[in-house]
């Protein structure tokens, strides 16, 4: 007994037939235009990339000797520094050294200058 509520179809049988290989034929050839196309961009990617890689390394070499020079003035600094925080304490005993010697020549020279 079958049930009434479900219909009995057949599926079809796909064609097979020439047009069915000619539609094949074009599709084929259209996948393979358009897989060429691919690859003809993928050579053109590829050897943009190679220049683009090669400018790469020029900018490379080019910016290490800028940041070499810039380490160097970078130590530049730090001994400059290490200076101007090792003149502000000589300065001071400078000064204290020239009021001494001030004082010494108004006492032995017995007074202000005339």
């Amino acid at each position: 007994m079958s049930d009434p509520s479900t219909p009995k179809t057949k599926l079809p049988v796909p064609y097979a037939g020439p047009e069915r290989r000619a539609e094949m034929r074009i599709w084929r050839e259209k996948v393979d235009r358009r897989l060429d196309d691919g690859s003809a961009t993928m050579r053109h990617l590829r050897a943009e990339l190679e220049e683009n890689t090669k400018a790469t390394i020029q900018v490379q070499s080019d910016t290490s000797e800028l940041v070499s020079l810039l380490q160097s003035f970078k130590g530049a600094f730090k001994v400059f520094d290490l200076v101007g925080r090792a003149a502000k304490p000589l300065s001071y005993i400078a000064m204290a050294c020239s009021a001494l010697w001030g004082l010494i020549a108004v006492v032995k020279g017995g007074g202000a200058p005339k």
